[in-house]
């Protein structure tokens, strides 16, 4: 946020969600000074977070560990530009779909927030690509490969 505030680019951070580090998150933002345009939401389901995705510019999801992105997804599915890590298991599911950045780069996440922000060009591919992506994540899908695998070893033996 102070990188992007430098720039005179004025944004608000919703954080949604909660965990066992929303503590330290909470004294990083009263440390850095940043309290009046980061908004701590909490955990949010059902049409509450289909909202929250669809009024959202941006979704940054800088995670150092991450199973299957749910959020990511999610938020590919609502149309909305992603930033995320270019680590864990994040680059496989986004695929192009969205800006994958190092955790570890601040100026490179502030970058790339900015680019989605200001260029219209690359938030309108980010949605598209995002909404074509997450089509390619579906139960069925889901279903019918896990079916292949069970197949597969059952076949081995």
């Amino acid at each position: 946020v102070r990188l992007l505030q430098a720039r005179n680019i004025h944004v608000r951070l919703d954080i949604v969600g909660a965990g066992p580090d929303y503590a330290e998150l909470r004294r990083s933002i009263l440390d850095a000074g940043v309290q009046e345009c980061v908004q701590m939401i909490g955990r949010k389901c059902g049409a509450e977070k289909e909202r929250l995705l669809e009024e959202s510019d941006v979704l940054v999801f800088p995670t150092y560990l991450e199973g299957l992105p749910y959020a990511l997804l999610e938020s590919m599915a609502a149309g909305t530009p992603v930033v995320a890590s270019n680590i864990s298991s994040l680059p496989e599911v986004a695929g192009e779909a969205a800006i994958l950045v190092s955790p570890h780069e601040v100026e490179g996440l502030a970058n790339a927030i900015a680019d989605v922000l200001f260029n219209p060009g690359v938030a309108d591919e980010m949605r598209s690509k995002g909404l074509s992506r997450a089509q390619q994540f579906n139960w069925h899908r889901t279903a019918a490969e896990t079916t292949q695998v069970y197949r597969s070893v059952v076949g081995q033996r």
